[in-house]
């Protein structure tokens, strides 16, 4: 059983090509689980990543600040897989 029963989650991202197979992105996120849908509490965080399109895949390290927390500190993320 995860954090709540229900799950809405929304993103926005701009890529822009900067050479090659490199890239940058900024984006804005916006989401949460919650129990009960009558009254869901979002959480949005917006950031920068950069990108590579390797040839196993997509590689992103991305930076991110809560925009509905702003005492909360950075968070950083990596990921790799293809896009959809």
């Amino acid at each position: 059983m995860g954090p709540g029963k229900y799950l809405l989650t929304s993103t926005i991202e701009y890529q822009y090509r900067l050479h090659g197979d490199w890239f940058v992105g900024i984006f804005s996120d916006t989401g949460n689980a919650f129990e009960h849908i009558e009254y869901p509490m979002l959480k949005s965080a917006s950031g920068l990543a950069g990108i590579w399109q390797s040839p196993i895949g997509t590689m992103e390290l991305s930076v991110a600040r809560s925009t509905s927390d702003p005492k909360k500190g950075i968070a950083v993320q990596f990921s790799m897989g293809t896009l959809l």
